[in-house]
């Protein structure tokens, strides 16, 4: 990599490094960030972009042996909006030769909530279901929307919840009571502890992209099925 960086150098182009699913269980992570923080050093032309989910980003950044990471931009993901949705995966699936219905996609729009990864997943999945079909009819889509439950619950959602702490974990299940928003004055009460402990617990879920706040003093689940993982776990 060295070498092609310093060709690159001469010729007054540089290196941009992408790494799709970036985790800390990864071995390859640290030498390529450690090399990356090499190039920094010397000033060489590299940029270094990583991309995850956030309990998998959050989690990178706190190990002590790449720790270089802490001083990187952190840019978090929107939702998507419905039409946009819609919208991607009708493009995708019509370059691809096959068409997808209507009510399909709305299904879609509404079941992804806005969560680039369960986009993903529903679009994986309808596929899947009548390959040799032209199109892609409803009852694939709610078929897909099945699995991509189980894998959201398996792959995002169970991890999520398991790095949290006690107490951040019992901050979400007094969320569940009632709908959102949530006043933080009232999940404090149901906790038992005072408000300005409750809102330091508010930010750290903030900071992991579990919930967001709403109008002043109130906030929400922001990730996808987490409510219904919550109550489904018990």
């Amino acid at each position: 990599m060295t070498k092609a960086v310093s060709e690159l150098n001469e010729k007054d182009a540089g290196l941009l490094i992408t790494v799709d699913e970036a985790s800390a269980q990864s071995d390859e992570l640290p030498v390529l960030i450690d090399s990356f923080q090499h190039f920094v050093r010397e000033r060489r032309d590299v940029a270094l972009l990583l991309a995850g989910l956030p309990h998998n980003v959050s989690t990178l950044i706190d190990v002590d042996a790449i720790s270089f990471l802490r001083r990187a931009f952190k840019h978090t993901m929107d939702q998507i909006s419905a039409t946009d949705t819609s919208y991607a995966i009708k493009e995708t699936v019509e370059g691809a030769g096959r068409g997808i219905a209507a009510p399909a996609l709305k299904v879609a729009a509404d079941a992804s909530e806005g969560y680039a990864f369960l986009i993903q997943l529903l679009g994986y999945h309808a596929w899947r279901q009548h390959p040799e079909r032209e199109t892609i009819t409803l009852e694939d889509m709610e078929q897909a929307v099945v699995l991509a439950r189980n894998d959201m619950y398996r792959m995002v959602l169970e991890p999520t919840v398991n790095s949290l702490s006690e107490r951040e974990l019992e901050f979400l299940v007094a969320m569940t009571e009632g709908e959102g928003p949530h006043r933080v004055s009232d999940i404090a009460g149901r906790m038992g502890i005072t408000e300005n402990n409750a809102t330091k617990i508010r930010a750290r879920l903030i900071e992991q992209e579990v919930i967001g706040a709403r109008r002043r003093g109130f906030v929400d689940f922001d990730m996808p099925m987490i409510r219904d993982y919550l109550v489904d776990e018990g």
